[in-house]
């Protein structure tokens, strides 16, 4: 089988690359890490890659990886990926400590998905107001659901 040309592969692959160059625009993206550069773009986009295609192995050992060098989108996902389960066995717990992680970092996505966590109850302790400090931090971030489900929450 020939290889196809770089331009034929890069239409082909359309929606990967507009993928990748939206996580590289994204200030989710960022590693905490000095030095991580285009790289982890890259390796997260391949992680996006794996997942379309429903490769969930491949897409988690990526995420662990850059997850363990504290890069916050990889820590997102893999919350993500626990909490939904996704390629692996649901476990809330675990989705939890992914996304503090990532919330720490100042992930919107993280803080509001950690919220819908601590409003109810789910690998953590349910807790209304810490659920409020959550979505109110991704609401300031500019995360419209959690502005919306702050304002649910407050007028309850």
């Amino acid at each position: 089988m020939s290889a196809l040309h770089p331009r034929r592969a890069a239409l082909r692959l359309g929606g990967a690359l507009a993928l990748a160059v939206a996580l590289s625009l994204s200030p989710s993206v960022g590693a905490t890490a000095a030095g991580s550069g285009g790289r982890v773009e890259e390796r997260l986009a391949q992680a996006a890659l794996h997942m379309r295609a429903r490769e969930y192995e491949a897409a988690l050992r990526i995420w662990k990886q850059l997850a363990a060098g504290e890069v916050r989108e990889a820590q997102y996902r893999l919350g993500i990926a626990y909490r939904s389960g996704r390629g692996v066995e649901t476990d809330h717990a675990r989705a939890a400590k992914w996304l503090k992680e990532a919330a720490r970092h100042g992930h919107p996505g993280a803080q509001y998905a950690l919220g819908a966590l601590y409003q109810k109850g789910w690998g953590v302790p349910a807790d209304r107001e810490r659920a409020l400090e959550l979505y109110e931090a991704a609401a300031r971030q500019g995360h419209e659901r959690a502005r919306e489900r702050l304002q649910q929450m407050l007028s309850s």
